[in-house]
């Protein structure tokens, strides 16, 4: 892994620590803006002391090295689990229940942080209006139309951008399951 820049750098770790903190629940969520501010430097801290590192609040080769490892082992167990309802079960919109949706919520809420949306929903499970608002938000950073509901193309994209390798071909090709591809996509 290579990285350009400190800020790159920096992101880089948030992004890690980001994730730990939705899976392990230990980490305050920090947000991932390239800056080592205070709140980077306390979940660093955090995980150096739950990993017996030497407490630093620092960033050094063995904290780097054990961040991505931990990272790692959580994005391949998160995509091997990870799964909504399958194509023919869009669009999930506001009524909806189950595992399928509480991963979704999970979901939705990472990217509302990667991309400094105020809103959250809570990850219970219920397709609420909360998680309709906050689908809605990622819509319109998508450039789709807004109307609360994961469809196929939406969910594509966000599998994507949530780090799940294999949909990058399924979002570049958006017909797949009988999907209309939306104005401006391949």
């Amino acid at each position: 892994m290579t990285v350009s820049n400190e800020k790159d750098a920096i992101r880089q770790i948030q992004t890690f620590l980001l994730e730990l903190h939705y899976s392990e629940g230990y980490l305050p969520a920090v947000h991932i803006d390239g800056t080592y501010g205070d709140l980077t430097r306390e979940a660093v801290s955090l995980f150096q002391e739950r990993n017996r590192l030497p407490v630093t609040g620092k960033v050094d080769y063995e904290t780097w090295t054990a961040l991505y490892q931990a990272y790692s082992l959580e994005r391949k167990e998160r995509m091997e689990k990870q799964r909504i309802p399958p194509d023919t079960a869009f669009p999930v919109r506001t009524g909806n229940r189950g595992e399928g949706v509480r991963l979704l919520q999970k979901m939705l809420n990472v990217l509302a942080e990667r991309y400094h949306l105020r809103l959250r929903t809570d990850i219970n499970g219920i397709y609420t209006y909360a998680t309709a608002a906050l689908v809605s938000g990622i819509q319109k950073i998508y450039d789709l139309p807004e109307n609360g509901e994961v469809n196929a193309v939406l969910y594509a994209k966000m599998l994507r951008d949530y780090g799940y390798p294999d949909c990058i071909r399924y979002a570049d090709n958006p017909k797949k399951g009988g999907e209309e591809s939306e104005p401006g996509e391949k």
